[in-house]
């Protein structure tokens, strides 16, 4: 939470080394792990709440919050934590209505966070890549058919996560008979 850190020069993980990066690396040494990083929030200053809890992502802040994106992919890597692929934001439509981290991302900001994000890890050569949507099976078709086709995301992003919520896991199959 360093307002107007666009450049993540305060950027910091520090909380997370005391347990959260030790116990990804307790798992890592029984199994091997698919890691993608799926954020609950961006940072307070970056949404229309100016904290964690509910909100929309501001305009305008989409080159900040993939820098902090990346910045947090550079810290797992230099602890050792291969992270594979990263989201924009876990449920990015969804509104917790005051009860838990979120924030609300257009279809168009979201895309964007992707893009600039997939060129940033590429441009520091990281074996990570930018995943769409990370939300139920039947929400994001629609969305996902605009960021893909219309906002050619198709040959940027390297997947998109989708939840089990609900029974309706044919949409996957429809998304990916489209764009293979």
């Amino acid at each position: 939470e360093n307002d107007g850190d666009v450049e993540m020069t305060k950027f910091s993980v520090a909380r997370d080394d005391n347990w959260v990066f030790p116990m990804v690396k307790e798992a890592m040494a029984v199994n091997d792990l698919f890691i993608f990083a799926a954020p609950w929030s961006p940072p307070g200053w970056m949404k229309t709440t100016g904290n964690f809890i509910d909100g929309h992502f501001k305009d305008g802040c989409e080159q900040a919050y993939a820098n902090y994106l990346a910045a947090y992919v550079k810290a797992c890597r230099d602890r050792g934590i291969a992270v594979k692929a990263v989201t924009a934001q876990n449920e990015a439509a969804l509104s917790t209505r005051g009860t838990y981290p979120s924030c609300i991302f257009s279809a168009e900001q979201e895309a964007k966070v992707a893009r600039l994000l997939a060129a940033k890890l590429k441009a520091q050569n990281f074996n990570t890549v930018a995943w769409l949507w990370d939300w139920n099976y039947d929400g994001g078709n629609g969305r996902l058919v605009r960021q893909l086709d219309e906002f050619g995301l198709k040959d940027v992003v390297g997947g998109i996560a989708f939840h089990s919520y609900n029974e309706k896991a044919a949409m996957m199959r429809a998304v990916k008979d489209r764009f293979p």
